[in-house]
């Protein structure tokens, strides 16, 4: 998307269209609003993960069809899984393949001169649901599902050297950078018949992350340079999220389908 004409995506996130507002924005998954309601956001979007996109419609300007949007409406379909083959991916990137270079300024503050500390993993996995063909008959019901973990410093010299712990509740520690996100992805598909289809998807998202300099939660993200020596007092943004969604479409002919969701 940030490579479309008239987008642009500000430093916290937020996602700009042809020089409008982040809440003039509709971003949808599979015709559920993705919009955070409390701050009218449209962050999570940016922690999207690739593996979870079929097809993505961009709508600028106004539709009839849909409202709560004035520069433009994002439609992201997620993709489903096949009635008959497992197929599954998984992925790794960092920017610490070259060691990075450790150095300390003038105030005594260490940092990395030439990476962010970034590791992102993603899988995804999807086929036929195993034993369904017994209860529901052949090639009827398939899973997808998906995650992400993004985990990365950012630009701001902090003294950013936390310790690993359990800020997600798990029951064991997982390293703690400026920006910590994590998402989930579970989708199952019916297929009643040729035409017909029933569709359930769970999704769940947490992130922390320092609202200096990203913002968050209605605060700005300029003027963090006061929390550069007073990193255990800096502000912070913690955000949970879960949706579940049920979805029927119906392909009456070739050229006429119409589909009800609920979420």
């Amino acid at each position: 998307l940030t490579k479309q004409p008239g987008f642009k995506v500000d430093p916290g996130g937020g996602i700009h269209v042809r020089g409008g507002r982040e809440h003039e924005v509709l971003v949808q998954v599979d015709g559920v609003s993705y919009r955070d309601p409390l701050v009218d956001s449209t962050r999570q979007l940016s922690n999207f993960s690739t593996l979870n996109v079929q097809e993505v419609e961009v709508l600028t300007g106004g539709d009839a069809r849909y409202g709560g949007f004035q520069a433009a409406l994002i439609n992201v379909s997620t993709p489903e899984g096949s009635m008959s083959d497992y197929a599954g991916t998984i992925e790794y990137r960092t920017d610490r393949v070259i060691p990075a270079k450790e150095k300390v300024d003038e105030h005594g503050v260490e940092y990395r001169e030439n990476s962010f500390d970034s590791d992102q993993y993603d899988y995804s996995f999807s086929g036929p649901m195993p034993f369904s063909d017994r209860l529901l008959g052949d090639k009827k019901l398939s899973f997808f599902t998906s995650g992400q973990a993004k985990l990365t410093n950012t630009y701001v010299p902090y003294n950013i050297r936390r310790e690993a712990n359990d800020y997600l509740g798990l029951g064991f520690s997982l390293p703690e950078r400026q920006t910590n996100d994590y998402s989930t992805f579970w989708k199952l598909t019916y297929r009643m018949d040729e035409a017909k289809k029933v569709n359930l998807t769970y999704s769940r998202d947490y992130s922390l992350w320092d609202v200096y300099p990203e913002g968050g939660s209605g605060i700005s993200a300029n003027y963090g340079w006061r929390y550069k020596y007073n990193v255990e007092n800096r502000p912070y943004s913690k955000m949970t999220r879960q949706t579940i969604n049920l979805g029927f479409s119906h392909n009456i002919s070739k050229t006429t389908l119409y589909e009800v969701s609920i979420g």
